[in-house]
């Protein structure tokens, strides 16, 4: 067969898998359970929802937590919140990848490149994968949150206390793994499919205004776009996390006078990882970035070392060369200081003018996947 045929053939059906599969694997999960029902997503954070508030009044009218816990029914809603948010978020930058990923495999030339590629942007939405990883971060986190010394035991008996830290530590692994832990993977796996692009030598890019190129700039845009959701899901949970720890209290007991008297490393290590999660943000903004401009400028200089040389060669026989020749100089010396002073329009080079465009078309894509997510006509 031939080996581009073979190429083409595999990149159609790379595409065809992506466009049909590329997803979380907890909505194949609701799909199974409402038998690939179009509102499946819907109706699988409702049910989610239902068995969260049914063991939250279950808690509530056995141990009464709001006695403890300031504000309980408040963090109830909150959870709902944190976990409709993460839903909502990864579903928009689900829809934004499948919207820009064939502009950005339009740039590749080689097929053995563009199949990797693809490869990449595939390894996002694999949701077995997702499974394996976001498995592993959900039993570090249970673990964490089940070791916590917290003063929500300290007027209960042991078997109370043991629920109650029990029940915190399930429903937290539930939510950290369908929001932070699919969040981190996707964060990840796309700036691995980002730094692979930019590592190729050979891509279309626009030889006057590499930054303008369609494909660049939806990965510039994927990459802010997703930065910036998961600063927000990272916000919806650090904030709410810090209040109702430091608003547990008792008759006689406060966090803020115990805990820490209490060598509560757990807690500790929990609050790092907020805190963990902040720099890893301002990376994941930055970074990948700073790899597509650096591409962008490589081009730029490729570019003009080519028409530098071009120049060098008609000026060193300009006595010699024809009048048609003699007019490309200055053909090409326009062209050089065209190139040379054009302003770079990614994000890390325009930062003000993309953050208002980008605000626009974060608002306008959020309320449309939210539409989308609801089914609304």
């Amino acid at each position: 067969m031939n080996p581009k045929k073979s190429q083409t053939q595999n990149t159609t059906t790379a595409v065809q898998d992506i466009d049909k599969n590329w997803g979380y694997f907890y909505e194949s999960i609701f799909k199974r359970l409402f038998f690939n029902n179009k509102r499946s997503l819907l109706y699988g954070y409702l049910l989610l929802m239902i068995i969260w508030f049914a063991s939250a009044y279950y808690a509530e009218r056995t141990y009464h937590f709001s006695s403890v816990i300031n504000d309980w029914w408040w963090y109830c809603l909150n959870y709902a919140i944190s976990i409709a948010t993460g839903i909502i978020f990864l579903n928009s930058a689900k829809s934004k990848m499948k919207k820009s990923y064939t502009h950005i495999l339009n740039l590749v030339e080689s097929g053995e490149n563009r199949n990797k590629l693809l490869s990449e942007i595939n390894l996002i939405g694999d949701g077995k994968k997702q499974v394996v990883f976001c498995s592993i971060f959900g039993i570090l986190i249970f673990s964490l949150v089940l070791s916590q010394k917290t003063p929500i035991t300290a007027n209960f008996t042991k078997e109370m206390g043991q629920f109650i830290i029990i029940f915190m530590a399930i429903w937290s692994s539930i939510a950290i793994i369908i929001t932070a832990g699919v969040g981190l993977w996707v964060a990840i796996t796309s700036f691995r499919m980002t730094r692979y692009f930019c590592s190729l030598s050979s891509v279309k890019l626009d030889f006057i205004n590499p930054a303008q190129t369609l494909g660049i700039s939806k990965l510039a845009g994927i990459m802010g776009y997703y930065a910036t959701l998961f600063l927000l899901q990272v916000i919806t949970w650090e904030f709410p996390y810090a209040y109702t720890m430091w608003s547990i209290t008792s008759k006689r007991i406060t966090l803020l006078d115990n805990a820490w008297a209490q060598n509560n490393f757990p807690f500790v290590i929990v609050s790092s990882i907020f805190g963990a999660f902040l720099v890893v943000i301002l990376l994941y903004f930055i970074y990948p970035q700073t790899l597509i401009s650096s591409l962008v400028e490589a081009k730029k200089k490729e570019v003009l070392s080519d028409i530098q040389t071009r120049i060098n060669k008609i000026y060193s026989d300009l006595e010699k060369t024809k009048s048609t020749e003699s007019a490309l100089l200055g053909y090409y010396l326009s062209l050089y200081k065209e190139i040379e002073n054009h302003k770079g329009s990614l994000p890390i080079e325009n930062l003000v003018g993309f953050s208002a465009s980008f605000f626009t078309s974060f608002m306008l894509s959020l309320a449309g996947n939210l539409s989308s997510l609801l089914k609304i006509p």
